[in-house]
């Protein structure tokens, strides 16, 4: 008793969070913030199709790519040879990223260790190319890092669930 005032209000404002239609207004907002952006030519934000945009459904153009995570994989696969080795990597150092601690393995050591029976040359070439996959990952993170600034400080929204399942590396 006495709490049904303000619980019906919050129930009022999550389900405005829950209409696509202004999710649509939200997108084509951003969109258009970026096309006038100095990274118009570096990111491309899906154009939302009003007129297909209901309460429950949000239509968007088609952007044909990867999701990050996914491209992450897949480099780190083409570089290693092996999948479960991309995944070896990824996830030692998801654990070292969110427990905030080395993993218990060296990167050394992990390295020596998925690499035992590849010749000399072979270890450098490998890792020359994840030299190389870490910078353009480097640049790629701080692109979406002046992308998103701009979207808050400038264009005052944002895509607010910016992760590598939600970013999209185009083909």
């Amino acid at each position: 008793p006495g709490w049904s005032p303000l619980l019906k209000e919050q129930e009022k404002q999550i389900m405005t969070e829950f209409d696509y239609r202004n999710e649509c207004e939200n997108l084509l907002s951003i969109r258009k913030n970026i096309e006038n952006s100095p990274y118009k030519n570096k990111v491309l934000v899906p154009d939302a199709i009003p007129a297909f945009t209901t309460s429950n459904v949000l239509v968007m153009e088609y952007l044909d790519g990867k999701k990050l995570a996914t491209h992450i994989e897949d480099e780190l696969t083409r570089i290693f040879g092996h999948k479960e080795t991309a995944k070896s990597l990824l996830e030692k150092k998801r654990h070292e990223i969110f427990q905030g601690e080395p993993s218990q393995t060296s990167d050394k050591a992990w390295f020596d260790a998925q690499t035992s029976d590849h010749s000399l040359i072979k270890k450098l070439v490998t890792l020359a190319q994840l030299g190389l996959l870490q910078r353009r990952q480097k640049r790629l993170l701080e692109l979406l890092l002046d992308v998103h600034g701009h979207q808050i400080f400038v264009g005052k929204r944002f895509n607010g669930d910016p992760h590598g399942g939600n970013i999209l590396v185009l083909c």
